[in-house]
């Protein structure tokens, strides 16, 4: 967990079941940003290279309930959300962070 997500050029899929997080698949995907072409708070340029960066961003994770990364900027935020998945942002081993993404996600699940 040490990456912006604009930044990730790869996603690391897990599973989370019976309080045991298994790995399932790395996706690779082109960074979001560039150092010239995002703003600081993921609004960049969305025609062109980088929308269409977004978009492969976005089926690469169309499956996954979650997405855990260090920071994340507002425009990609609100695509994710609006796909309903959900975003955990901390600095935390993988194991843990996927642990505590899918307790919340749970909670959240079951409060609605």
């Amino acid at each position: 967990m040490d990456q912006h997500f604009g930044q990730v050029s790869d996603f690391y899929i897990y599973d989370y079941q019976d309080q045991t997080v298994c790995f399932r698949e790395r996706r690779q995907v082109g960074p979001y940003c560039t150092a010239d072409s995002c703003d600081g708070h993921g609004g960049g340029q969305r025609e062109g290279a980088q929308g269409h960066r977004m978009q492969e961003i976005l089926k690469a994770v169309a499956d996954c309930s979650g997405v855990i990364c260090l920071r994340i900027g507002e425009a990609p935020r609100l695509q994710l959300e609006e796909r309903q998945i959900q975003i955990t942002t901390t600095f935390d081993q993988i194991e843990k962070a996927v642990a505590a993404a899918a307790q919340q996600l749970h909670a959240a699940r079951k409060g609605a």
